[in-house]
């Protein structure tokens, strides 16, 4: 019975060949985008604070920060728009340092004195200081001021 099986599948072998498998697309970590020569500048005070930061901690900012840019690029993709005004903008901003860089990331508040101010600092230069709605071009703006807060975590010779 054995061989008879064997003889089955070298059969189909013979004639089918090996059956294809799925490729997988597998990429590497992901990649920080350069900001533009302006929004270098705008985040100068985040580059600042970022550099008395541990290298682990700036792992944590540039994942953070760069997935906090792609949670506002996609609000409003598939579902209704969550993200509506500026006050949302800066609630992501609160969730990060409150939730996700005090409890995930284990930083004790204070831990690095400039970073909070900077990135606020920097928000407000962005996106402005006072509520108001959330348009497309102030969407892609506070995407790009993201992106450039996750570059500057990079914590290259900037």
């Amino acid at each position: 019975m054995k061989r008879i099986i064997l003889a089955v599948v070298l059969a189909a072998y013979g004639v089918f060949g090996l059956p294809s498998l799925p490729k997988f697309n597998v990429s590497g970590p992901a990649v920080v985008q350069e900001p533009r020569e302006a929004m270098k500048s705008t985040v100068k005070p985040v580059v600042r604070a970022v550099s008395k930061m541990s290298p682990i901690d700036r792992l944590w900012l540039q994942t953070i920060y760069s997935n906090a840019a792609k949670v506002v690029a996609a609000d409003g993709i598939v579902e209704p728009q969550v993200i509506v005004t500026t006050e949302g903008l800066r609630a992501i901003h609160v969730a990060i340092l409150k939730f996700i860089w005090r409890g995930m990331a284990e930083n004790p508040p204070g831990e690095y004195e400039d970073l909070s101010e900077a990135i606020e600092k920097v928000l407000g230069e962005v996106i402005g200081k006072d509520q108001r709605s959330l348009t497309p071009d102030l969407r892609a703006k506070a995407v790009e001021v993201f992106d450039a807060i996750a570059w500057a975590g990079l914590g290259k010779d900037q």
